[in-house]
C-alpha cells in the first residue's frame, strides 16, 4: 500500500509540476506577444495611426525612438489630468537632458476641445503634446483605466505600465533604474 501510495503522490507532483511549467510558459508568451504589440503600436507605420503635434501637424512617433519615454494618455474630461501635468512637467524639466522625452497623449479629442482645457491650466512648457486622432495607442496598450501611463527604454521596451494616476517617485523611481542600466 506504501508504494502505491508513493505512486500517486509522485504523479501528483509530476502533474503539479507539468501545469505550472505550462502556466509560466503561456504566460511568458502572452506577456512577450502584450510588450512586442505596444511596441509596434507606438512606432507604427498603420494609416490608423494618426498623431498630431501640438500645432495639429502630423507627425510620426518613430522621431521617438531611442529615447526613454514617458508616455502618459489624457483626455480634458479626466480629473486626473490636472494632478498629473504638474508632475509630468516637473518629470520632463528634471530628466530632460538625460534623454528623457514626456509625451501627453491626448485620446481623441478636437483641438478645439483639449486646446480650451489646456487653456484653463498653467503652460507646462516641458511636456510634448500630441493627439492620438483614432485613439491608436491607448487601444494598442489595451487601456482601460485613465490614466495610464507607459514607460519605455531607449530599447522600445515597456519598463512599467501604470493605470491610474502616476506619482511623481513611481516615474522617479523606474527612470532612475533605467538611467543606471543604460
Amino acid at each position: 500500500m506504501t508504494k502505491k501510495r508513493l505512486l500517486v503522490l509522485l504523479i501528483i507532483i509530476g502533474v503539479v509540476l507539468v501545469v505550472a511549467c505550462a502556466t509560466y510558459y503561456i504566460r511568458s508568451v502572452a506577456k512577450d506577444r502584450a510588450q512586442n504589440e505596444a511596441v509596434k503600436t507606438l512606432f507604427s507605420e498603420d494609416s490608423n495611426a494618426t498623431y498630431l503635434d501640438a500645432q495639429n501637424n502630423q507627425i510620426s512617433l518613430s522621431k521617438y525612438e531611442d529615447s526613454i519615454l514617458v508616455v502618459n494618455v489624457w483626455a480634458s474630461w479626466s480629473p486626473y489630468t490636472e494632478i498629473e501635468f504638474p508632475v509630468l512637467d516637473d518629470i520632463a524639466l528634471r530628466y530632460k537632458d538625460k534623454g528623457v522625452r514626456v509625451l501627453a497623449m491626448n485620446r481623441k479629442e478636437t483641438g478645439y476641445q483639449s486646446e480650451r482645457y489646456l487653456a484653463s491650466q498653467p503652460a507646462y512648457n516641458n511636456i510634448e503634446r500630441i493627439t492620438d486622432v483614432n485613439d491608436f495607442f491607448y487601444a494598442g496598450i489595451d487601456g482601460y483605466a485613465m490614466p495610464e501611463t507607459v514607460i519605455y527604454d531607449t530599447d522600445g521596451k515597456i519598463i512599467e505600465h501604470i493605470r491610474g494616476v502616476v506619482t511623481k517617485e513611481q516615474l522617479e523611481r523606474t527612470l532612475d533604474a533605467i538611467l543606471a542600466q543604460e
